[in-house]
């Protein structure tokens, strides 16, 4: 791909048609979408270079393609644009924030903005070193889970309520995200990146957050 506006371009076709629909996407869709126009014929032949590459697939033989992990990856670290927002350019979530009481709150209130800023499941990871004499100083807040249920992935019950189990497994989430606790930049998993058992069909994206100075 690299370099190639013609692959990159009906690359970014099929995966912002996919994610949208979650259903294969066919050469007619993307000759719609193109900018510029593109016969149907000639994208199917950029189809077939993105696939031996190794960034689509198709999933059954009459079928679409959709975006393989390593498709995902590489339209995630080279072609969308840094999207990521300050806390001060969201005034209400900082206002939420700041009404906040303790860490515990603080945490319980991130994962609930996360959610509804996403329309995902947020998760707030607390790390409290204060507790370690007790034991008790890693925990996890999860916040929007019925959001998954509004994904056009997860349309199929069985697969959503599998991710919903997956959250409900703390202790698996909790040593998975310690890893990036000191670690002050953005995170994204996908897929077997995901080392978490039920898991491995999403994506996680992780990011610290410190209070006075100190990651939590």
């Amino acid at each position: 791909m690299y370099q190639d506006d013609r692959l990159e371009s009906v690359f970014r076709c099929i995966v912002e048609a996919y994610v949208q629909t979650a259903e294969p996407v066919g050469s007619r869709t993307v000759s719609r979408m193109y900018p510029g126009g593109l016969s149907p014929a000639s994208i199917r032949n950029v189809m077939a270079d993105l696939e031996e590459m190794g960034f689509i697939q198709q999933p059954h033989t009459s079928a679409g393609r959709i975006p393989t992990e390593r498709g995902y990856r590489y339209y995630v670290d080279r072609m969308i644009p840094d999207q990521t927002k300050r806390l001060d350019e969201l005034p209400e979530a900082h206002e939420t924030l700041a009404r906040a009481g303790d860490i515990e709150d603080v945490a319980e209130t991130a994962s609930h903005l996360l959610a509804e800023l996403t329309q995902n499941a947020g998760l707030a990871f607390v790390r409290n070193l204060s507790r370690v004499a007790r034991g008790d100083y890693h925990r996890l807040y999860v916040d929007g889970a019925r959001h998954v249920f509004g994904q056009p992935e997860f349309s199929n019950i069985q697969r959503a309520q599998a991710i919903l189990q997956a959250l409900e497994i703390k202790q698996a989430l909790m040593e998975f995200l310690d890893k990036d606790v000191d670690d002050d930049a953005t995170h994204v998993y996908i897929g077997e990146e995901v080392s978490c058992e039920g898991l491995r069909e999403v994506s996680l994206i992780v990011k610290r957050y410190t209070l006075r100075g100190k990651p939590v």
